[in-house]
């Protein structure tokens, strides 16, 4: 659908406005894949796109080649379930962590100095997430004993 979407339909606008980005633009110009520079690096020119489709063809058959052992295996998969789910939640907590350390030094910044700090811990706000880390790694026993119990 990509190669579609930009080598065929929008084609033209593309090649006439260098200011929009594409994904191929972007690991091809702006921030070069490792494998471009190396290629590049090698004396061997082969156009970004054929480099791209190559190394996302590569990666799709490295991906999805396990599929047929997690699909057969009701422990693999739950393994599988597992690992995404622990990586889902890796995910969205660096995202927060991020976003929310930067909205703080900001409101830091923005502060007067002289006035101390208003942010406090309560006594609501701790019962509050030890309920909701409780409920979160409870379900997830449970599930994974349920996964267990229907894989035996």
């Amino acid at each position: 659908m990509y190669l579609i979407k930009t080598e065929w339909v929008d084609k033209a606008k593309l090649d006439g406005d260098k200011q929009l980005m594409t994904s191929l633009r972007w690991l091809s110009e702006k921030r070069p894949h490792p494998l471009y520079r190396w290629l590049r690096a090698r004396g061997i020119n082969c156009t970004p796109l054929v480099m791209i489709v190559c190394v996302q063809f590569v990666y799709t058959v490295c991906v999805s080649a396990p599929m047929l052992l997690i699909y057969q295996s009701r422990r693999a998969h739950l393994a599988y379930l597992l690992f995404v789910f622990v990586a889902c939640v890796h995910n969205g907590a660096n995202h927060y962590f991020e976003a929310f350390a930067e909205q703080y030094t900001a409101r830091l910044a923005a502060a007067p100095k002289s006035k101390p700090s208003t942010y406090s811990t309560t006594c609501w706000s701790l019962t509050v997430f030890v309920f909701f880390a409780v409920l979160a790694l409870s379900s997830l026993v449970v599930s994974i004993e349920f996964a267990i119990s229907v894989a035996s």
